[in-house]
């Protein structure tokens, strides 16, 4: 038998994951209530719910063993690099809530692509987190500058992110031109981590 890549992770270790064990749970659970009367629920509608479960663990068994999770590490790269045009054109356009809002999802993609790279899942739209969890090194000043785009991501797109006034009347140039900056650092960083 061929061991697994080390960037592949193994089929034991995602059953594991909570939200698979959660539904495993939830499922046996729902088959022993009662709802107060007594009686617990049809077998067939526990029957037809295990098997549920079931199709979906054998899914994520196929899933794990025909695609490699840093294999998707690229799709989330380029995405990166095209949410960065998006800013630099929102930006050139006058739309820098847009501009920052763009910059800060190119970073945070950027960010995810390389966990993945390195086998990692990574969750949540914290920059700085993501930048300081992973496991090389990153500059403090590159931490820094990705959680000055994570106050990007809320206030730019909805009005209640600010005490009055609409998104696009709290961003100007000063600060779409700093988004896409530190952006682009950020990418360049994880290219050639990546590379």
């Amino acid at each position: 038998m061929t061991p697994l890549a080390p960037d592949r992770p193994t089929i034991s270790r995602c059953i594991n994951t909570p939200h698979v064990v959660g539904l495993v749970v939830q499922a046996f659970e729902w088959c022993n209530y009662t709802g107060g009367n007594g009686r617990r629920q049809k077998p067939h509608q526990c029957l037809s719910l295990t098997l549920t479960v079931t199709q979906v663990i054998l899914n994520l068994k196929k899933t794990i063993q025909g695609i490699s999770v840093a294999n998707r590490a690229q799709d989330w790269f380029k995405q990166a690099e095209r949410d960065l045009e998006q800013a630099k054109a929102s930006r050139t356009e006058g739309r820098h809530e847009w501009a920052c809002f763009a910059s800060q999802q190119a970073a945070e993609n950027a960010v995810k692509a390389l966990h993945l790279s390195l086998g990692q899942e990574a969750w949540g739209h914290i920059i700085s987190r993501l930048l300081s969890d992973l496991p090389v090194e990153v500059p403090t000043e590159l931490v820094e500058k990705g959680r000055v785009l994570d106050n990007f991501y809320v206030p730019t797109r909805y009005a209640n992110g600010h005490p009055e006034g609409a998104p696009f009347e709290h961003y100007g140039p000063l600060q779409s031109s700093q988004a896409v900056q530190y952006a682009g650092e950020i990418i360049e960083f994880v290219r050639h981590q990546m590379a």
